[in-house]
């Protein structure tokens, strides 16, 4: 396998193991710990917070050890964040669930750089395209395998999160020690007008993106409790709420093969539209089918803001792990 197959399977992989933990786990305490929707909401709060700190620090830190080395470490040192989980009690599951924030949020600005480095922008939306696909696919197949898991015993969860952790380490031998950039002369660059121009939608797509992120967690929490109040077993609710995520995958989709969104405010002012449509629908639906039409809108409207943002900072920042970070 070429570099960008190896960091493709890689991100298969280990986001799938961290849909395990980071999705899971709201199902998982509502069942085993009998969580309501506040208890959730702050552990969801708390993992956002020590997440997006984590990825600002990034770049200094793998400056300073080097990409491989800093990924090879994040992995490693999942283990004993899992064990935290299996403990059996809330202080520890807490603890564990601040413990994964900071762990997956400085790995994936890494795994993003090896992905587009060295690309031109036309190969770079091929590359964030592929990337976006691969992460977001693993997705619903975890949330489908999360809720059998978890009806299974109160281990399995966390055991086949970290069996594909094991997988993805392994590939990680195979990567280069550090990524490759694009010159900041290369004559594939754009120019500085076209810049200027990706420079003001990413802002935009970005504040976008952190309020799709904002309102997914709440959705992460409170779905378990909305489901369980529909009567809706475990097993069922969790690829329901996957829902989501497939439409945002599919808008993954949709962003690689047509380009014309490239430049275009159109496509931001729809996401300001659907996302809080979803978000309403999912929340205060009342019914199974209003709560999946507006995880369908939601899915989308994310995915879109999504795909921009990274497209536009991978473009401008050459690739880098600080573009990831920021991202």
């Amino acid at each position: 396998m070429n570099l960008k197959h190896i960091v493709l399977v890689i991100t298969f992989i280990q986001s799938t193991s961290v849909v395990l933990v980071e999705r899971g786990i709201y199902f998982y305490t509502e069942k085993f710990f009998h969580f309501e929707k506040i208890h959730n909401l702050l552990l969801a709060f708390l993992f956002g917070l020590c997440y997006a700190a984590s990825a600002v620090f990034t770049h200094k830190l793998t400056s300073r050890f080097g990409e491989k080395n800093y990924l090879t470490a994040c992995l490693l040192i999942q283990f004993p964040m899992l064990a935290m989980l299996l403990a059996g009690n809330i202080p520890m599951l807490v603890l564990g669930t601040v413990f994964s924030a900071f762990l997956y949020g400085t790995m994936w600005p890494v795994i993003e750089s090896y992905m587009v480095s060295g690309d031109t922008p036309d190969v770079a939306l091929k590359s964030v395209g592929g990337f976006n696909i691969s992460w977001s696919f693993s997705a619903p197949i975890a949330l489908l395998a999360a809720g059998f898991l978890i009806d299974l015993n109160h281990w399995a969860l966390f055991a086949a999160a970290g069996i594909l952790t094991i997988a993805a380490l392994t590939l990680t031998t195979q990567l280069p020690a550090r990524p490759v950039h694009l010159s900041e002369d290369h004559p594939a660059r754009p120019d500085e007008t076209i810049l200027s121009d990706y420079g003001t939608l990413l802002v935009a797509a970005r504040w976008l993106m952190f309020l799709s992120y904002a309102l997914l967690w709440i959705l992460a929490a409170i779905l378990p409790i909305i489901f369980n109040r529909l009567h809706v077993q475990v097993s069922y609710a969790s690829p329901l709420s996957a829902v989501i995520d497939v439409m945002r995958a599919v808008m993954f989709l949709l962003c690689q093969f047509w380009t014309g969104w490239h430049g275009k405010k159109a496509p931001l002012w729809m996401v300001i539209f659907f996302l809080p449509a979803g978000f309403i629908l999912a929340t205060f639906g009342g019914n199974l089918a209003l709560i999946i039409v507006g995880e369908i809108f939601f899915g989308m409207a994310a995915g879109m803001c999504y795909y921009a943002s990274l497209y536009y900072a991978m473009v401008i920042k050459h690739a880098s792990v600080e573009a990831g970070g920021a991202h």
